[in-house]
């Protein structure tokens, strides 16, 4: 009785809100490597090292500099960049001219655009460009300058910079140095503490900053002549040394970068702190920069991103923070390890910009990186993904990931088998199936037609068609070579002896299968020959497993398989099964409620409630998520939400008006709203993760009820994935902003995990069954195939959770 007052009290459909498809900044990383190293594919540099201080970026002709062993070098906007292709903005790196002896420092001139200063040994020399718009006239340079009638030797210089009538240098032998532009005439510059290690003009104010350890002192000034000074004790509001200063225009602020914060000083004179209480993933600081109204910190541990008009409230990163649909949840973003950077190791951010696209240079230990944060938007990052399909993740029509054999290299990739070759062809065909239910692209038509006809052949090869799916197949040559293509498990075909396949096919392969046949069948098979063929397999595999008294028979064998089985006697009375007890339950409710809804054949709802009610499987679906942290399994959760799409679409692709089948949807609506509780109680328990894929099934496919918030969260989840999808290696166990949990994930021993959802560009590269809390992992050896993203993309997109006007 009390399972039927439940039925009455669920309602099937509710409406939800949605996210439009707005701009936003997509990371996109452009490596290189010093002369004579080599990481990946990625470009070698003319030269050996750059110092800090010895890069510049010329905004009036969008052109970087870089001065190593007393050469200048440029790089030049690339005009022809295609960013889908993730083409960088700006060219390779070229010799552009030998300066008189080494640079020891450079500085922006103000006063025109096409000419720098750079400080040498003795002296300052102006170098100016030649004033062209030819492709070669980055760094070209036309005449040097020097400003200085009476050279002296520096010693070290710390810093410079330039107003439009006065530079300051902060060198150890001569202390802090005035120089008037008009006369040349150089002065000290009276400050207590001559230790001086940073300095910026912030013309606007018409002030001079000056960083030491003792204090920050605000020199204002009266043309060339100091009319006021003022100071900050270092050691009070200022954390430690001032290293590093860069002005941001777009808010009208200095950021002041110090060990282990920086400081936004506003023009009133009001320092707000920016450091682990406010969010930040690091310390151990080397320097700050400025552009497109971002800030951007160097470290030791790589480089931090923090809006110019960031909150500085103490935060608890424990909490859920408000967000709307341009509001980035998580308020910081960290570039670490080589997915970034060609070394953690930042000796220095340059701020620069291309159009409305940030372009910032992060000098590095080994190289340099060119950190692009430019604006897409989803549609835009959908197709740049698309291009990494084909060739190297299509493997005789199955989507697959793969390795790559040196690291970080694409070029070198090699494909391979998989236990699960099936689910993941499957999850691809999804995503194609909605890429085409919404934009009517026959390209998309085309590949998920590809996929079922991989699927069909994992049915055909092991001679049991239409009732067993193989794992995956290869051909026979390929069994030698392959890898993954060989062992106890895979068996030469009968049907076809040129294909080998693997067997002890698993419940992950079924609920893959029959995710996706239904939606073949109703959108992608256009004749009555190719329905007849998805619908073989979706009465094949179903009737199948209930012909076999609810067990998946491997004909290799003429047993179950070890994972194929939905039988009570397993289900229910084998306590070695107690983490598939409600995985499998709802499985199998899933495969009948699916069945029906496409066969009308009344069997499988005589089945679906014998199991249901007698069984008590609709019981055992209450709890299907087992979340002790010792059990917490995410390839039980995309199981899960995989049974929830067959469920629910079950019902989702019956016509609210069709007479002809109306009896069937109310079956198949209380066959449903019986495991609404099942999946509110899922979703509650994962909401957590702000997941697209369990966010686009959930209020999608099944139309339950979330905040705009939830919506929002899983967009930005999509928009703060990396743009590549290499899995390259992560480490996060040195954060300050995540907290540790004292539970290990399942499986393992040694590798801790965190209580927080970072971004998934901050995490190692996963498919959907993977544990998205552990801290560290990646090896840079593989590559996931684009379906992560794109299925719940497109997923979403179609269901109106995202609109793309």
């Amino acid at each position: 009785m009390s399972i039927l007052l439940l039925l009455l009290s669920v309602t099937s459909f509710i409406s939800v809100c949605s996210v439009s498809d707005d701009l936003f900044y997509q990371d996109i990383s452009h490596r290189s490597v010093y002369a004579e190293g080599h990481t990946a594919n990625w470009e070698q540099l003319p030269f050996t090292g750059i110092n800090k201080g010895n890069s510049l970026f010329l905004r009036g002709i969008s052109c970087f500099l870089s001065v190593s062993d007393g050469v200048l070098y440029s790089s030049s906007v690339n005009p022809t960049q295609n960013k889908i292709k993730l083409e960088s903005p700006f060219k390779a790196w070229r010799s552009a001219y030998t300066l008189n002896g080494d640079a020891l420092a450079l500085a922006v001139n103000p006063n025109n655009e096409n000419s720098f200063y750079v400080v040498t040994a003795d002296n300052i020399e102006e170098v100016h460009l030649i004033n062209s718009t030819a492709d070669n006239s980055c760094g070209a340079v036309e005449s040097v300058d020097s400003l200085l009638p009476n050279a002296s030797p520096w010693g070290i210089v710390n810093a410079v910079t330039a107003s439009k009538l006065s530079i300051w240098v902060a060198s150890s032998d001569r202390g802090l140095i005035q120089v008037d532009l008009e006369s040349g005439e150089a002065s000290v510059v009276p400050v207590d503490d001559a230790d001086v290690r940073s300095l910026y003009w912030v013309q606007p104010w018409q002030q001079l900053f000056v960083g030491t350890p003792t204090a920050l002192y605000t020199l204002t000034y009266s043309q060339t002549t100091i009319a006021s000074t003022d100071h900050e004790w270092v050691g009070a509001i200022i954390d430690t040394v001032p290293l590093d200063m860069a002005y941001e225009e777009v808010y009208d602020s200095l950021w002041i970068a110090n060990r282990e914060s920086v400081h936004r000083l506003t023009r009133s004179g009001m320092l707000w702190r920016y450091g682990q209480r406010q969010g930040a993933p690091t310390g151990n600081i080397t320097s700050v920069t400025c552009t497109t109204g971002m800030v951007y910190v160097g470290t030791l541990y790589g480089v931090a991103r923090v809006a110019g008009n960031a909150d500085p409230t103490q935060i608890d990163q424990l909490m859920t923070h408000a967000t709307t649909s341009t509001t980035d949840p998580w308020k910081w973003s960290y570039y670490e390890g080589h997915r970034y950077l060609p070394h953690d190791h930042t000796i220095a951010v340059v701020g620069g910009r291309v159009s409305s696209s940030a372009v910032v240079l992060a000098v590095c230990e080994t190289g340099l990186a060119l950190l692009e944060s430019a604006l897409w938007t989803l549609k835009e990052k959908s197709l740049s993904m698309g291009t990494f399909q084909n060739p190297r993740h299509n493997r005789h029509g199955l989507t697959t990931g793969v390795n790559l054999n040196e690291y970080g290299d694409l070029n070198t990739y090699v494909q391979h088998c998989d236990d699960n070759d099936g689910l993941w062809t499957s999850m691809h065909a999804m995503g194609e199936i909605y890429r085409y239910m919404v934009t009517g692209e026959l390209e998309a038509k085309q590949l998920a037609w590809t996929a079922f006809e991989a699927l069909e052949l994992l049915n055909i090869l092991p001679g049991a068609y239409p009732r067993f799916p193989a794992r995956s197949f290869c051909l026979l040559n390929e069994s030698e070579t392959l890898s993954g293509c060989s062992g106890d498990v895979w068996v030469q075909s009968d049907v076809n002896p040129n294909y080998m396949w693997k067997s002890t096919t698993s419940s992950d392969e079924i609920d893959g299968h029959l995710a996706v046949l239904p939606m073949m069948y109703d959108h992608i098979a256009s004749t009555d020959e190719e329905k007849a063929r998805v619908y073989a397999l979706i009465e094949g595999i179903t009737g199948g497993i209930v012909a076999n008294d609810l067990y998946l028979i491997d004909p290799s064998t003429g047993e179950p398989t070890h994972w194929g089985f939905w039988n009570p006697e397993l289900v229910n009375d084998d306590p070695e099964h107690y983490s598939e007890r409600g995985t499998n339950s709802l499985g199998i409710l899933a495969y009948l409620a699916s069945a029906y809804s496409v066969t009308h054949n009344e069997l499988y709802v005589k089945v679906f409630w014998d199991l249901g009610i007698n069984q008590g499987y609709i019981k055992n679906c209450m709890n299907a998520k087992i979340d002790c942290p010792m059990e917490d399994n995410h390839s039980d959760n995309e199981l899960l939400f995989q049974a929830y799409h067959i469920l629910f679409y079950a019902l989702q692709r019956l016509p609210l008006d069709d007479p002809e089948v109306s009896h069937i949807r109310e079956e198949v609506s209380r066959m449903v709203n019986a495991l609404v509780p099942s999946i509110d109680r899922m979703w509650h328990i994962v909401q957590g993760e702000r997941s697209p894929l369990w966010l686009g099934i959930y209020a999608g496919t099944c139309q339950r009820p979330v905040s705009e918030k939830d919506i929002s969260d899983a967009v930005w989840t999509l928009r703060r994935w990396a743009i590549d999808m290499i899995v390259w290696p992560i480490k996060n166990s040195n954060r300050w902003d995540i907290t540790e949990s004292p539970f290990f994930p399942r499986d393992s021993s040694t590798n801790h995990l965190m209580r927080q959802i970072i971004p998934p560009a901050e995490r190692v590269t996963t498919k959907w069954n993977a544990d998205p809390f552990i801290f560290d992992a990646g090896s840079g050896y593989s590559e996931e195939a684009p379906y992560v993203w794109r299925l719940p993309y497109y997923l979403m997109l179609y269901n109106n959770l995202i609109t793309d006007e």
